[in-house]
């Protein structure tokens, strides 16, 4: 029997954004296919999110305090952890510099390479280091989208990459909820599932809200992610804003099935998931003009052709706020979900472990 270990030690819940996301639909994938010779490492604070998993997972909780304990840890000691296993996903771009047993490395994007201002001097050194050397030295690199796994074979030059999308849970999406807890604006608003960094080119969406707020028929501006909302309204005070922050998988499946469009202004994704909710949730959506936009959305987005000037998004809001405006559902949905169902993708991932 193949013993597969999974490094889960990246996750620190409601900080790394749509990580998190991805790693526990995958974990429930897994979960969901019986397989038991599984082990997680877990950070010790993050333990309460993955004790659902010990009914059938092995789980080893790691004294870990921030993320340059987690890189001390990975290099020094989990080296030796390694020799318990026949392979380990690593799910979150990087592989330790040496290992006792085969790897599997999931690079969800090169970000550092095509927007290298957008991180600190040692974030991008950090990539700069570990990125290349998890592609060279993994058995088997998975990514999450073609459009990644161009960017590797172009800057890395290795051809034998696996596209697995990214696994997400759309069943809240159709069903009908009886009991809402959760804050829902009662007049119509459009959803901006995001966070503050920098590639996701907030700052130049606001200028353009800032920009319609006059305007007559403009709807409330929900933004979720994880950021700090008081920040946020400090530079950003107006009617049109509303900020919920961090919330929970039931509390955004709400929001997306009540909203009238999604906006994802983004400039650089290296899948997207909010592509894929809005999708399914069957919501117009804003999108940058960029590549991975065009291979999950297709025709299917009302696109801004130049994301970093406001006034081409606020273009692009105007058209969808147009009278003339109409909806259409759109079609070929049923692939996209048989990808990204959590099932489905865990099959890919558990069959590639057992492979090597």
């Amino acid at each position: 029997m193949t013993k597969i270990a999974i490094d889960c030690t990246h996750f620190v819940k409601g900080k790394v954004g749509g990580f998190e996301l991805y790693l526990m639909n995958l974990l429930d994938g897994i979960f969901e296919l019986n397989e038991t010779a599984v082990t997680l490492y877990v950070r010790s604070d993050q333990a309460d999110y993955f004790s659902k998993y010990s009914k059938k997972f092995t789980l080893e909780f790691i004294s870990i305090k921030n993320v340059y304990k987690r890189i001390l840890w990975q290099n020094i000691i989990f080296p030796f952890y390694s020799l318990r296993h026949s392979v380990i996903l690593f799910p979150a771009n990087f592989r330790p510099l040496v290992l006792f047993c085969k790897s599997v490395t999931v690079i969800h994007d090169l970000q550092y390479i095509y927007y290298p201002g957008y991180w600190s001097y040692w974030k991008t050194f950090y990539r700069k280091v570990f990125i290349p050397f998890s592609i060279k030295h993994s058995n088997k690199v998975v990514t999450i989208s073609n459009i990644v796994k161009q960017e590797i074979m172009v800057n890395f030059f290795r051809s034998d990459i696996k596209v697995i999308y990214n696994p997400i849970v759309l069943k809240s999406f159709l069903s009908r909820i009886e009991d809402i807890k959760y804050k829902i604006p009662s007049e119509p608003f459009f959803l901006i599932p995001s966070s503050l960094l920098p590639h996701k080119n907030i700052v130049n969406l606001l200028t353009a809200i800032d920009e319609l707020q006059y305007y007559k028929d403009v709807p409330k501006f929900v933004f979720v992610g994880s950021y700090e909302k008081k920040a946020f309204y400090q530079k950003h005070i107006t009617p049109h804003i509303i900020v919920y922050g961090y919330v929970d998988i039931e509390h955004l499946n709400l929001l997306y099935r009540y909203c009238k469009a999604v906006i994802l202004p983004s400039v650089y994704e290296g899948f997207g998931m909010p592509y894929v909710e809005a999708l399914v949730a069957k919501k117009p959506v804003v999108a940058s003009d960029i590549p991975i936009a065009r291979e999950i959305l297709k025709n299917e987005a009302i696109y801004i052709q130049k994301p970093f000037n406001s006034a081409k998004i606020k273009t692009a809001l105007k058209k969808i706020l147009s009278k003339d405006f109409r909806y259409t559902e759109p079609a070929g949905c049923n692939d996209l979900l048989a990808q990204t169902k959590p099932s489905n993708v865990a099959y890919k991932y558990i069959s590639l472990l057992n492979e090597l």
